[in-house]
Parts: C-alpha cells; sequence; structure tokens
C-alpha cells in the first residue's frame, strides 16, 4: 500500500525490472505481467508502464480496488491493458462498481474481470449482481473470514465435527 509520501516507481526503474525479468520469460503466449498494488492506478506514470510492458511484449493485467476515474480505466484499456476489478465489502460502494458497470459492455468479455470478494450468496455480493450487467462473469473469492457466518463455515465445521466423532468411534472400537 502506497504510504503516501514514499515515491512511486519510476518509469525508468520500471523498465529495468522488465529488463532483468526479459530473458528468463519465455516469449508470447507465456509473457503476462500483472500490475498490482496498494492501488496501481495512485501512480502518475500507470499509463507509461502498460506502454512500456505492452511494447516488450507482454500481456498487461492492473488489478485494481475501481477507485479512479472511469476515463483513467478506458485510457488503460484502449492502451491494451486488462483490468481486473476486486470489489471488497469493507470499502467498495456503489459508485465504484458502477464505474465498473458503464465499462463492461463496450469491452470485449475478457478484457475485463470482475472478482467478488466474498460468497456469491451475501447480501454485498446480491448488490454486486444487481449493478454489473447480467451477462458479465463475476467470481467469488471469500477472504479475511469476513463471511464467518456463512453456511459454508458452519456446514464444514459440522462435517468436521462428524469426523472426529467417526474416528474417534472407530478408536474406541479397536480396543
Amino acid at each position: 500500500v502506497h504510504d503516501n509520501f514514499s515515491p512511486h516507481l519510476s518509469p525508468t526503474d520500471f523498465k529495468h525490472g522488465l529488463n532483468l525479468i526479459q530473458p528468463h520469460i519465455p516469449p508470447s503466449p507465456y509473457r503476462r505481467i500483472y500490475i498490482t498494488g496498494g492501488e496501481p492506478t495512485l501512480n502518475p506514470d500507470i499509463k507509461n508502464f502498460v506502454q512500456t510492458s505492452i511494447e516488450m511484449g507482454y500481456e498487461t493485467r492492473i488489478s485494481t480496488n475501481g477507485t479512479a476515474s472511469e476515463k483513467k480505466y478506458r485510457e488503460l484499456l484502449e492502451l491494451g491493458a486488462y483490468l481486473e476489478f476486486s470489489f471488497h465489502v469493507e470499502f467498495t460502494i456503489d459508485k465504484v462498481i458502477q464505474r465498473v458497470a458503464n465499462l463492461v459492455p463496450d469491452y470485449k468479455p475478457d478484457i475485463i474481470t470482475v472478482k467478488c470478494m466474498s460468497f456469491e450468496d451475501t447480501p454485498f455480493a446480491e448488490k454486486v449482481q444487481a449493478i454489473i450487467p447480467a451477462d458479465k462473469d463475476i467470481f467469488y473469492y471469500p477472504i479475511y473470514g469476513r463471511d464467518l457466518e456463512h453456511k459454508f463455515y458452519f456446514d464444514k465445521s459440522e462435517e468436521e465435527k462428524e469426523k472426529a466423532e467417526a474416528r474417534k468411534q472407530q478408536n474406541s472400537n479397536r480396543r
């Protein structure tokens, strides 16, 4: 996470890093780079990074939380970047989800990925589903234990208790 006082990665350092790994990466279609963060769209040189990596033959993917402007995302998409949006229940607001929903119809399906960091049947996921166009795939990644009340965890814990009880019974039958 950028700490608001350290310098951003420079285009020179970015290109230097790519030059260092270039000999170790097989040619396309295996050349893929993920630009992540913190939030990578905060870097004022993000467009330069995309141009450089594409010129060097990399499929360029940016993992973002969706908080940049729609204009910036369109510029990155037009440069040839793939965008992977991750929606988190603790800080993704409707406006951010709507921003991504506005982009979806204008680009090929594989250019934009939508990730919901939740089970698909939670209130947060249902909100994402209501805003993102229905024909767009949404991928679900329950993380951080935010959904501890979810039936998945209850079912798993009950299943584990049953297995433990069965093992205990087996061991007692052996004696």
